[in-house]
């Protein structure tokens, strides 16, 4: 029997219950300076034991997830928002503790990176999935799509409408975002560069930026 990795989680919980105290205003007018910041969670997918869709040559998902997810963190917080990740390390973090955090965090969004893998080796290109009874989901969907010709040479090649649970049963807009095909040598080098990991991690940023400023109140 597998033994969970916790302890990743366990001390986000306790940075996520240290930001909400320092959040709690003293009165009930919203003011420039009292006013809650926005709050992003972002989920590195897989970790652990999972290790997500592998390439032959070893590169794996969970490891491409974490790097991009790191980056999409600094960026937001350079941008004053509250960032968390559900894991911060290669550490197996279940999918209902994936939520729960986002739910405690009283997250804004939810950004869920992943990578994607076929047997159809010539298969490449990035695809984003959204819970379609979820309108601000499909208003996030597509302000990435808006800026995902930074992501080129990768094919953009669109987005989907999907149930999965990470989506159906999040308590905020909630984007899967699987940046291209591991299994594809072409997307499978881009994927392995920082660079390029960079470029993916200023996308997601950028598509949270403007998701922030028009439902800004």
């Amino acid at each position: 029997m597998h033994k969970i990795s916790t302890t990743s989680f366990a001390l986000t919980f306790v940075l996520l219950l240290a930001v909400l105290a320092c959040q709690q205003g003293d009165t009930l007018t919203e003011t420039p300076q009292n006013r809650r910041r926005f709050t992003v969670v972002i989920d590195p997918a897989h970790g652990g034991r999972d290790p997500g869709a592998l390439a032959k040559s070893n590169v794996a998902e969970k490891d491409i997830a974490l790097s991009i997810a790191n980056a999409v963190k600094s960026k937001l917080e350079s941008e004053d928002c509250v960032v968390f990740l559900t894991r911060t390390d290669d550490a197996f973090v279940s999918l209902e503790q994936r939520l729960s955090l986002a739910k405690a965090a009283a997250a804004d969004i939810l950004l869920s990176i992943h990578t994607n893998v076929s047997a159809d080796q010539n298969k490449c290109g990035l695809t984003t999935f959204y819970y379609p009874e979820m309108k601000k989901s499909r208003m996030l969907d597509g302000l990435f799509h808006a800026e995902a010709d930074q992501l080129a040479p990768m094919t953009d090649l669109g987005s989907q409408t999907a149930d999965f649970t990470i989506l159906k049963e999040s308590i905020c807009p909630t984007l899967y975002v699987a940046l291209g095909y591991l299994s594809n040598a072409a997307d499978r080098q881009l994927l392995s560069d920082s660079l390029f990991q960079d470029r993916a991690a200023g996308t997601i940023a950028n598509c949270v930026k403007a998701y922030n400023a028009a439902t800004d109140e």
